[in-house]
């Protein structure tokens, strides 16, 4: 970029032949930031108030990843609610049952915040590529949230192995254990991954958007605000107060190993 260019926005919003997209775009590997959260958030608001939208996709910009996690360097004290409260309100809006169908398009590599992204959405498409893991475990605190937002997608047990673990699995694991619905081959990605949205957005919207709702109710995802307001609350009064999660922050701020406190 030379002196004077504008920035260029972390994230691109085009409505598009009833297609809601939302493309990460923030070089090299779509860390997510508070603002980036928040303008997430705002632009699944847009499209699901928008009638020419049937369904919203979130996708990626990059080739080399969907998006590696949310910025550590905003987990500090004086940066850490504003951000979880960030995170949280992106994926309450993205998990609320009263809006039109959102599918995450994943690639290359998508770990913590970006499984908090992806997994908020009702349907998750791989790319061949994918390697998929809950690092947090590492900085030391479990990725609660994403754990509970893959939950919907996948059974408990491997959501216990990723969190508990933080290992990373490819695109062939995350499709067997139900995390993702479907793997598309790198070469054809975006021209297969076109054939399927469009067979979606030629639905009535209408249709969509009620049976979306209905389904999600039965499904016991009524009340997530409630549950929202209780894991945020557990994240401040406990994960986050433990004296290895700063220990596990400062250790990854300074690239080093961490020293765990407790065991």
């Amino acid at each position: 970029m030379t002196t004077g260019e504008p920035p260029q926005p972390e994230i691109e919003s085009l409505a598009e032949d009833g297609i809601g997209w939302i493309r990460l775009r923030r070089p090299p590997l779509n860390i997510i930031t508070t603002g980036m959260a928040g303008a997430i958030a705002d632009a699944v608001e847009r499209f699901d108030a928008d009638p020419g939208v049937r369904i919203i996709v979130i996708a990626s910009a990059l080739d080399r990843a969907f998006a590696a996690g949310s910025d550590v360097g905003e987990h500090d004290l004086p940066h850490l609610r504003a951000h979880a409260e960030a995170i949280f309100r992106m994926s309450r809006v993205l998990a609320a049952a009263d809006g039109k169908p959102r599918i995450a398009a994943i690639n290359g590599i998508c770990s913590g915040g970006g499984c908090e992204l992806a997994f908020a959405c009702d349907m998750v498409i791989a790319r061949d590529d994918l390697r998929l893991a809950l690092p947090e475990i590492d900085i030391g605190v479990v990725s609660v949230l994403a754990a509970w937002l893959m939950a919907h997608h996948a059974g408990q047990a491997r959501l216990l192995d990723l969190a508990f673990s933080g290992r990373w699995i490819d695109a062939a694991e995350a499709e067997r254990a139900g995390l993702t619905i479907r793997t598309l081959p790198r070469a054809s990605f975006d021209a297969e991954l076109g054939d399927y949205l469009r067979v979606l957005a030629g639905k009535s919207g209408s249709a969509l958007r009620v049976g979306r709702r209905l389904l999600l109710s039965a499904l016991g995802r009524d009340g997530l605000d409630a549950r929202f307001d209780e894991l945020l609350r557990g994240i401040f009064e406990e994960a986050t107060t433990i004296p290895d999660y700063a220990e596990g922050v400062a250790a990854f701020l300074e690239k080093r190993k961490p020293r765990w406190l407790h065991r």
